[in-house]
Formats: structure tokens, C-alpha cells, sequence
């Protein structure tokens, strides 16, 4: 009996698997091994996957989340809709969904398995409870449709615009109100007018009805609230609130019918006598904020209200005091809800959703994975799961889970910036919680935690020696860290690259502060930009600032250092806004290059680039060219002339990243077309064109130069790059904002949601890194891997050979770097302070 729970168990597990990446697997089922093996290490389909890859039995490469969660995700199912998605709900019976888009595409699912059911064309304002029946609202004509039908039951008229509307709770009868002051009640099933009920002196802005339908609640701008008896069409009580100087928003019905709330525009609620109209309570207590949302308890003796100051507010409804306040909701709650034993309280803001523990106000679950503002929600009439839409997808939830992991268990706050260190061991984060984190990059485990930084750490990167960590902030500065232990080595302000007391923080992270920095190729300067497009130096040595880059009234777009750290390529736009446009909305129109010697900032090359400046720009290999893209086309410059040197066309739209092959023999761009493009780098001959399923914007070669990695919407692709031919993918649950790595196989993700996932390319086997060797004093090249560097016969260029300390073996190009590699050399060396000589 034993064995067959245990059986039945295991094959539950894989049910839910199945169901909660069925999005996934319907698209890519040759994903099933790679999802089944990143699945919690308790569960059975990991281990069922991890078993066959340790037998030898799992022969395709593949990407192991080596960060993945240890309790399994509280998201039972993701089904993608299309769209930005208006209204969701469950059935009555808790057996099927409903969602309908803003494009007026209304769809029906299984719930159980997220199978598309029907989909039809219907526009609505409002779904009657069981989804039968819909309204739609349009200047001055209302509109009753059968949903299932897709036919017109009724339409009536209002001589001012419709303006709200509603359902009874048995959808048998329906109430529109309009700017013209009055109301209409019509009879759901035929359409015929039941009642036209006048009185308020301005438009009234929502309606409700009572629980049994017999009476209705309007509010208007004239600052009343008006009880109608619908069966005699009369009013039965008019409601007063004389202390608010704004007009009233909305309004509802308690649970049992006895109580009305009602919500004004400066954010006050107040509760009144369903009877005679009389004021109850008021609830005074969210700052005038834009949005309201509010919800009655089963029982009706409590209500939560939620409005734009990131809180919800739990009221005693008997007495009228606040109970609790809720903290960190989000800043826009478009719904609260209580579970239907009043126990926990459901809220939706901006791209999660928690569970509240409803007497201790204490957050239970926060259930995140959408990545645009959640517009619909919805809760099972069980009250197990939670629904909630978003642009494109709707989520199933489990309403029980407590805790749902979704990151590494030591990560704490959203990241906002990630780097490997030189040699690929090591990882950097940057975090909300204003700390740096270094992690094992083989095992994602937290090696230490450092703290100082006053604000959001922005951006981070190691020195060329992997001794020393450079972070900026979302506020004023730029410190150095000890690596090994986390001390604070130094720290300067950043002048210029903020506002001062104006840190802004956007749904996605800081919009302030310090957006990137790095290291020089010799590590006597740092470079940073801001978020608002300026670029300066720290000199590291002197622990000053020195010449920084400008050009009037324009902004960098995109910036390298050249291999030998001597030169600064820099791409400037000038921004301006389009007519009757914000500056925040600017375009640029610059379109020039400069070349500027780094220690000093002279400028040396100055020349016409791109037609919209550049959005990405990088070296070649042994520093004589520059690549350049941002429209429609890459540019190829003479890195000492700043002559062009060649176009690239084929992209169809924006080419938003682009790099050479370590072998200088090859370029790679990816484009918002959703293309990912492969060209020759000395003659510009397209090579091949290989598809992402939306804008790609990030690719790199690994150092062996065989793999391309890409990066989209929410996929990260790895590519053979002499086959041409994808050899991985990895799904994410949500949106990638930045993708970083160092040798081909480990890759860092960071997503929208501040989360970070460590991914490992699996059954590929890294092939010598390919090194460009430098000419003078004497011959040498620098081993990426123990990070020494060796002399070496000319004989060995464009062979492969051991490197001397290490015994790696390495490829060298048969070209070089014409410069100065002792001070590169010092830079990675073991000795801080030789290493700054």
C-alpha cells in the first residue's frame, strides 16, 4: 500500500510538472530533460533527470540552473494569452478560466491544465460573474452581449457618455451610468429597460448592487452617494459626505447587504447604513495618491484598502479604527481580496502579489514572475488558487504556499548588476539591500557579503587581477573593495552622475546614480558612466578624477577601452525630444566618434559614426579596429584614422549588440529584428542568420571562440559557431535585463525582477582559449587562466602551445598586439600595490 502512495505521489509530481511548463514544453519538448533536472533537488523529476545526466545517458548539451530553487515555485501554471490582458476570473465551479485582452479577445481555459478551451472576438468593459454576459461601453450607447455567442442582447442609449457599469451577483440584471446624472437597469437575460433612475446633480462615476439585487449604490462628482429600491425605481436614501472636497470614486455593497463603502478621490473611506443612509464610520489614513482599491471580509466586520503609497490598511468596520498597516504592497494595487476564511489577504501591485497574514499584517508569500504590471487578479472559489494577468501571460498560483524561493537561498534584495571576476571563478552582485555579494561561480554559493554603500548598488566589476571590487551606487559614490575579505580599499565621489536627494528607483531598479564601471586593460583608471549618459575616470593610483570625454550638448552612447588600455573609443549622441515630447522621451541624433587618449583625455580622432549614434561598441582583438552598430547596419572603423572602413547591412531593425570572435576572423550582432547575425570580418560578407523569438540584445563569443551566447526577451541561446547551429536554450521565468560571463560555460542571468540565475553549459568541453600575443619590449602573451604572463618564440604565433606555468594549453593568434605588456602584466599581478606601480 506503501509503494503504491509513493507511485501514485511521483506521478502527481510529474502531472504538475507537466501543467506548470506546459507554456514551455509545448514550444521547445526537447527542453523536458533541462527543466525536469533545474526542478528542486527534492523532487522526483530532478532527480529522475540528474540520475540519467550522472549515468552518462544525458549525451545533448544542456543548462544547469546551478542556483535553482530548493522548494518548489508557488506558480502552478503559466498560459500565454496575448496581449495586454484586462479581466480574469475563475467559474463558479473553480473548472475553468476566463480572461479577455484589450484587444477584445476573450478566451477560455481548463484550469486544470491550461488547455485553450475557445477563444473569441468580444470587447467589454465588465463580465457578468459567470463570464455569460458582457457589457460594452462607448460614447453615449451601452451594449449587453452573450459572451458565449458572441451576439448583441440589448443596447440602450444615455445622453451623455457611459461611464461605469454592473452586474447583480446573479447576472439577471445590469446597471449603466453615464456623465448625463442618471442610471439604467436592464434585465440580463432579454434586454428589456427595467428602470431609469435620475437625481444626481453631476456624472456618476460607479454603481453597485446590493447582494440579492434588489437595490443599488451609485456615487457621483456631486459628492453623494444615492440608495435605489431597483423594483419601485426610486431613491431611498441619500448619503452626504460634507468633509470631503473631492467627488466620490467608487462604492459597493458589504457581504450581507447591510453597509455601503465608498471611497473619494483624496483617498478617504467611509462606511454607512445600507438603510437609512446614515454615516458609520469614516477611515482616514492613505495619502491622496492615485488608485484605490479596497475589499469587504466574508464576514463583513473587516476591510482592507490599498491606494499608490505602497500599503494596505486592514479597518475594524464595527468601530472604524485602523487594525494594521500592510507595508511594501507596491506602489500601484490594482486589487486586495480577503481568502474565503477571512484569514489571509490577497494583494496585487505592480509585477507581484502577496499573501498577508490578516491579523499580524505580516507578508506570507510574495508570489513574483510577471514581468509587466499585473492588471487582473482573481481568487479560486476555493480559495486555493490565486489567478493574475499581466501583458501577454496569466499565472496560476497556489494560495498555500508560504515561501516561493524563487531565488538563490543566500540572495537578499533585487540585483541590479553582476560580474565575473578575470579568471570566472568568482561572481559579483550588486544589490537593493545596498551590498555587494561574491559568490562561487561553480556552485553559487555566498563566499562573503560586503556593506558601506548609502544607497542601491548599481554597478560592479572586478580589477584585472581579481584582487579589488569597483561598485557604484543610486546616490553619490564609487568605492574599492578588497576582494578576499571585503575591506573598503578607497572612494570618491561621482560628480555629476546623480541628482543629489532626487534617487529615483522605477519598477525596474534605480534610474540614478552610477550605471556601469571598469576597469582599464592596465588598472590605473576606472571608467563609469551615469544614467544620465556621462562618462568619467577614476584614477585608481592618484584616487582622483582626470579628464573626462565631452561634447557639447551630447551624450555617450556606447564606449570601449582599446586591448592595451591606451585608448577610449566613445560614441556621442545628441538628445533632444521629438515635438510635443518630454526630454525624458528624447531620441538621439548625434552620430560621432571620438578617440581619446585615456590617461590624459585628449581627444585624437574625431569623425561622422552612426546616423543615430551607437548603442554598442567594441574593439578588435589586436586594437586596430573599432565595431560599431545601433540602427539598421554595423560600422567597422580604422582605430588609429577613425577611418570607415566598411557597413554592415542586412539587419531590419535596431542592432543592439555586436563582437568579434577571439580570432578577429568573425563578428557577431543581434538585433531587435530577432535575428542574431554571423559576418566576416575582414570582407563583411554576411555568414548566417540565426532566429531568437524576440529582439536579441546581447551576444558574445566564449574565449575558445566555438560558442556564440545570446541573449532575448526571456531566452538565452547557446550557439555553435562554426556549425551555426543552437545547441542550448534556457527558458527563464521572466524577463532578462542583463546577461554576463566570462568563459562559454557559466553564464549569469539577471532578470526584471532583480533575481539572478547561475547557468552552466553541460556535456560541452571549453577548447583552448584563443590569445593575441603582444610585440614589445619582447614577445609575450597572458594567460587567461593563471593569469601570468610568459615570453614566448615567434615561431609560436597561430599555434597551440602550453602555457608555460599553467600547462593550459592555448591558441595564439597570428597576428599581434603592437604595445607595452608590462604594465598589462603588473596589472595582473598577485601584489596590489605592483600592480598600481
Amino acid at each position: 500500500m506503501a509503494a503504491l502512495i509513493e507511485t501514485r505521489t511521483v506521478f502527481q509530481e510529474w502531472l504538475d510538472f507537466f501543467v506548470a511548463k506546459a507554456n514551455v514544453l509545448r514550444q521547445f519538448p526537447t527542453l523536458l530533460f533541462q527543466e525536469a533536472a533545474n526542478q528542486p533537488d527534492s523532487s522526483a523529476r530532478s532527480s529522475s533527470a540528474l540520475e540519467r545526466h550522472r549515468q552518462g545517458r544525458e549525451k545533448r548539451p544542456w543548462l544547469r540552473h546551478l542556483n535553482k530553487p530548493g522548494t518548489r515555485s508557488a506558480c502552478l501554471m503559466t498560459i500565454d494569452h496575448g496581449g495586454l490582458v484586462q479581466h480574469c476570473a475563475f467559474s463558479p465551479d473553480g473548472r475553468r478560466i476566463f480572461s479577455a485582452s484589450a484587444a477584445g479577445t476573450m478566451k477560455t481555459w481548463d484550469a486544470a491544465t491550461g488547455a485553450e478551451l475557445k477563444a473569441w472576438k468580444i470587447s467589454s468593459h465588465l463580465f457578468s460573474p459567470d463570464w455569460r454576459r458582457a457589457i460594452t461601453l462607448t460614447t453615449e450607447t451601452a451594449r449587453l452581449w452573450d459572451a458565449e455567442k458572441e451576439t448583441e442582447l440589448a443596447a440602450w442609449k444615455h445622453p451623455g457618455s457611459s461611464l461605469a457599469a454592473a452586474f447583480s451577483a446573479d447576472g439577471r440584471r445590469v446597471a449603466s451610468a453615464s456623465d448625463d446624472n442618471g442610471l439604467i437597469v436592464i434585465d440580463g437575460d432579454t434586454g428589456r429597460v427595467l428602470a431609469a433612475l435620475t437625481g444626481h446633480a453631476k456624472r456618476v462615476t460607479s454603481c453597485s448592487f446590493s447582494p440579492d439585487g434588489r437595490r443599488l449604490v451609485s456615487a457621483s462628482s456631486d459628492r453623494t452617494l444615492k440608495l435605489w429600491d431597483v423594483d419601485k425605481q426610486v431613491e431611498s436614501a441619500t448619503m452626504r459626505p460634507v468633509d470631503n472636497y473631492t467627488y466620490i470614486a467608487a462604492c459597493a455593497f458589504s457581504p450581507d447587504g447591510r453597509r455601503v463603502v465608498s471611497v473619494s478621490g483624496d483617498s478617504v473611506l467611509k462606511l454607512w447604513d445600507a438603510g437609512s443612509g446614515a454615516e458609520q464610520a469614516v477611515f482616514k489614513g492613505h495619502p491622496y495618491q492615485q488608485g484605490f482599491a479596497f475589499a469587504f471580509s466574508p464576514d463583513g466586520r473587516s476591510l482592507v484598502s490599498a491606494a499608490g503609497d505602497h500599503t494596505l490598511k486592514l479597518w475594524d468596520t464595527e468601530t472604524g479604527d485602523e487594525v494594521v498597516t500592510l507595508r511594501g504592497a507596491g506602489a500601484y494595487v490594482r486589487f486586495c481580496a480577503f481568502s474565503a476564511d477571512g484569514k489571509r489577504i490577497i494583494s496585487a501591485g505592480d509585477r507581484a502579489l502577496k499573501i498577508w497574514d490578516a491579523e499580524s499584517g505580516a507578508v506570507l508569500t510574495t508570489l513574483e514572475g510577471h514581468d509587466q504590471d499585473v492588471t487582473a487578479c482573481a481568487v479560486s472559489p476555493d480559495g486555493g488558487r490565486i489567478l493574475s494577468a499581466a501583458w501577454g501571460t496569466l499565472k496560476v498560483w497556489d494560495a498555500n504556499v508560504r515561501d516561493e524561493s524563487t531565488g538563490h537561498p543566500e540572495q537578499a534584495g533585487k540585483v541590479f548588476a553582476c560580474a565575473f571576476s578575470p579568471d570566472g571563478r568568482r561572481i559579483v552582485l550588486g544589490s537593493s539591500d545596498r551590498t555587494l555579494k561574491v559568490w562561487d561561480a561553480s556552485t553559487a554559493t555566498e563566499l562573503i557579503t560586503i556593506r558601506g554603500h548609502v544607497a542601491e548598488v548599481t554597478a560592479c566589476a572586478f580589477s584585472p587581477d581579481g584582487k579589488r571590487i569597483v561598485s557604484g551606487c543610486a546616490h553619490e559614490t564609487l568605492k574599492m573593495w578588497d576582494a578576499e575579505t571585503g575591506a573598503e580599499l578607497g572612494a570618491i565621489e561621482a560628480p555629476e552622475v546623480y541628482a543629489r536627494y532626487d534617487v529615483s528607483i522605477s519598477p525596474w531598479g534605480p534610474t540614478s546614480g552610477v550605471f556601469a564601471c571598469a576597469f582599464s586593460p592596465d588598472d590605473r583608471l576606472v571608467m563609469y558612466t551615469s544614467f544620465n549618459q556621462t562618462m568619467k575616470f577614476w584614477d585608481t593610483l592618484d584616487k582622483v578624477h582626470v579628464a573626462t570625454p565631452e561634447e557639447p550638448d551630447a551624450k555617450i552612447t556606447a564606449s570601449a577601452f582599446s586591448p592595451d588600455g591606451r585608448n577610449i573609443a566613445s560614441f556621442f549622441g545628441l538628445h533632444v525630444p521629438p515635438p510635443g515630447m518630454n526630454y525624458s522621451d528624447s531620441v538621439s541624433l548625434g552620430r560621432t566618434l571620438k578617440i581619446w587618449e585615456a590617461s590624459s583625455g585628449t581627444e585624437m580622432v574625431s569623425v561622422r559614426g552612426h546616423e543615430h549614434g551607437a548603442q554598442a561598441c567594441a574593439y578588435s582583438p589586436d586594437g586596430t579596429r573599432i565595431l560599431a552598430c545601433h540602427d539598421e547596419t554595423l560600422k567597422i572603423w580604422d582605430a588609429r584614422t577613425g577611418a570607415e572602413i566598411t557597413t554592415l547591412r542586412g539587419h531590419s531593425s535596431l542592432v543592439n549588440a555586436c563582437a568579434f570572435s577571439p580570432d578577429a576572423g568573425s563578428i557577431v550582432s543581434g538585433s531587435s529584428d530577432g535575428t542574431l547575425r554571423l559576418w566576416d570580418a575582414q570582407t563583411g560578407a554576411e555568414l548566417a542568420c540565426l532566429g531568437h523569438t524576440d529582439e536579441v540584445f546581447t551576444c558574445t563569443f566564449s574565449m575558445d571562440g566555438k560558442l556564440i551566447k545570446s541573449g532575448s526577451w526571456n531566452e538565452i541561446i547557446i550557439w555553435d559557431a562554426r556549425e551555426r547551429v543552437e545547441i542550448a536554450r534556457h527558458i527563464l521565468p521572466r524577463r532578462i535585463v542583463d546577461v554576463s560571463s566570462q568563459d562559454g560555460l557559466l553564464t549569469a542571468a539577471l532578470t526584471i525582477n532583480g533575481d539572478v540565475l547561475i547557468l552552466k553549459l553541460e556535456n560541452v568541453i571549453s577548447g583552448p582559449p584563443i590569445v593575441t600575443a603582444w610585440r614589445h619590449p619582447k614577445l609575450a602573451f597572458g594567460c587567461p587562466l593563471c593569469r601570468s604572463w610568459s615570453e614566448i618564440p615567434e615561431t609560436a604565433l597561430g599555434a597551440a602551445i602550453q602555457c608555460p606555468v599553467c600547462a593550459a594549453d592555448i591558441r595564439l593568434n597570428s597576428f599581434t598586439i603592437d604595445g607595452d605588456w608590462r604594465p598589462i602584466a603588473a596589472a595582473w599581478g598577485r601584489d596590489p600595490e605592483k600592480s598600481q606601480a
